[in-house]
């Protein structure tokens, strides 16, 4: 496995482990299997996106740094007593473009080290 460099051939695998590890997640979710079961799927999903990202050369850190700075600007309302749903607001609709350059100067730096 090669980690920050941009490997296609690679990518091409995780995407197809994040599929399986996601449908293997929400399964185990829609049966209601043991939180245990639950979390080590959720896991697996985790350490596959994790993969994904670093094929493309990317640090996953920097990026979620990224991505978590924009959603920060998102508002948080209840819509229903146990169903939380997140309302975008106007600034993050306005501050989308920012955040996808940001990726793409993170991207254009792969091979620049």
């Amino acid at each position: 496995q090669s980690i920050f460099v941009h490997n296609p051939t690679q990518i091409d695998l995780y995407y197809s482990l994040m599929e399986e590890e996601a449908g293997e997640f929400f399964d185990a979710v829609s049966l209601s299997e043991p939180i245990e079961y639950r979390l080590k799927e959720a896991a697996d999903v985790l350490v596959t996106t994790l993969g994904y990202i670093q094929s493309y050369g990317i640090d996953p850190e920097a990026l979620m740094k990224i991505v978590q700075s924009h959603n920060k600007i998102k508002t948080f309302y209840v819509a229903e007593p146990i169903i939380g749903k997140v309302q975008k607001s106007v600034a993050s609709e306005q501050a989308k473009p920012k955040m996808m350059q940001a990726i793409q100067d993170l991207f254009a730096k792969v091979g620049k080290k």
